[in-house]
């Protein structure tokens, strides 16, 4: 995951067919010395193909974390008859990017 980058996040979920009728919850989140940073998405935030779930960090957002370190990723979802579940917390490490300003397309 790279700072000051809009990141796609696809995250493939083994063994549950029902994720298009689970409520579900997408967070990042990165600890360090006395700061923590932690963003979750849901709903049509996140994109749901068969096993496969896709949610996007924007530049401000991925900004937040620390380059060199580690950030957690995990999906948790629940069903319409109340079962919770989670996925084992993934960990990506953080890369930086040389120009840290949020850049826009928008005049020239």
């Amino acid at each position: 995951m790279r700072r000051y980058c809009t990141n796609i996040i696809e995250m493939e979920i083994d063994g549950r067919d029902d994720l298009a009728s689970c409520k579900l919850y997408a967070t990042v989140e990165q600890k360090f010395k006395n700061k923590e940073v932690e963003i979750t998405k849901s709903g049509s935030d996140l994109t749901v193909d068969g096993q496969t779930v896709t949610f996007t960090l924007s530049q401000a957002e991925s900004a937040q974390f620390k380059a060199g370190e580690m950030a957690g990723i995990q999906l948790r979802g629940i069903t319409a008859g109340g079962e919770a579940w989670g996925t084992n917390i993934c960990g990506v490490e953080v890369s930086e990017a040389l120009y840290e300003e949020v850049i826009s397309y928008a005049g020239t």
